[in-house]
């Protein structure tokens, strides 16, 4: 017991004990809809409907055998979308998995191309359950889950089926600056449902297809200018036992965005421990390897 406490008591001598602190403040907001997966507020009444018609997967473009209902508008906090799909809760598939892994339960894809450039778009995924996913859809049909947005999204279930509510900030992703009160954007829902292994969409098309991007629907929303203010606060300390020294450092990042089509960018006293480094590399060759 003594030679254990006495290795304890060397190794701390000669490890320095570090202390880190992040956190990251969002100024707060008022939503014109509370994001709960229940469509109880007024605005839905007079939201713009699609309804998801087709069969996409398998791809026969047959008429739906589920009835599916999408209801959209805009505020100035974003883009308002809710999915109805009818289904008896029996028949329902609920699981909750962790975000940006394969949902296992029936859900709903939202992808939106902002600009109707046609080549690239940002999927949002909602699963029964309230599982989140989201990514990047590039090169017609080319997905990469690396990329993460902030939005919100609920889901509910009823016996007669559930329902997907988002909200998709104006301020996710960068936006061309337009004139004008309404904005024109490309958009694709898909539904799946997992005990079938169906899909279904409103437009005839699917991420198998070559020109899936370019074949999105269209539709208008109207535009609404937003900025945000994000501010993330880190705080190190550090006592070193064996010098008998200590260090600490407070840092402030600043991220300011006056729309979607700008940001600034400030950093006070940052901590360059969270920046990320360059890749290992293992060289096991004769020859040296050189950083330029």
């Amino acid at each position: 017991m003594k030679r254990i406490k006495h290795t304890l008591k060397t190794w701390l001598k000669r490890s320095p004990v570090t202390i880190a602190l992040s956190s990251a403040f969002v100024l707060p907001n008022t939503f014109a809809a509370q994001i709960d997966g229940i469509l109880d507020e007024v605005q839905w009444q007079n939201a713009q409907v699609i309804n998801l018609d087709k069969t996409t997967s398998p791809f026969t473009l047959a008429q739906a055998d589920k009835q599916t209902q999408v209801k959209y508008f805009s505020s100035e906090e974003g883009i308002h979308v809710a999915v109805i799909a009818t289904q008896a809760l029996g028949e329902q598939t609920s699981m909750r998995t962790a975000r940006d892994s394969d949902l296992e339960s029936d859900f709903i894809e939202l992808i939106i191309d902002f600009d109707n450039g046609k080549n690239t778009a940002y999927g949002f995924a909602l699963g029964n359950g309230g599982s989140m996913r989201d990514g990047i859809w590039q090169n017609n049909n080319n997905f990469k889950s690396d990329w993460d947005g902030t939005w919100f999204g609920k889901t509910s279930q009823t016996d007669t089926g559930w329902i997907a509510e988002y909200l998709i900030p104006w301020n996710v992703a960068p936006m061309a600056k337009i004139d004008g009160n309404d904005r024109q954007m490309g958009i694709y829902v898909r539904r799946h449902d997992v005990k079938s292994n169906k899909s279904y969409s409103h437009a005839p098309t699917s991420s198998s297809q070559p020109d899936f991007l370019r074949e999105f629907s269209q539709i208008k929303v109207a535009n609404h200018a937003s900025s945000s203010l994000d501010i993330f606060a880190s705080a190190t300390y550090q006592n070193d036992m064996l010098n008998d020294t200590d260090d600490s450092n407070i840092g402030i990042d600043i991220f300011w965005r006056p729309d979607a089509s700008q940001q600034l960018s400030v950093a006070l006293n940052p901590d360059f421990g969270q920046v990320e480094s360059d890749g290992l590399v293992v060289n096991f060759s004769p020859f040296e390897t050189f950083f330029c």
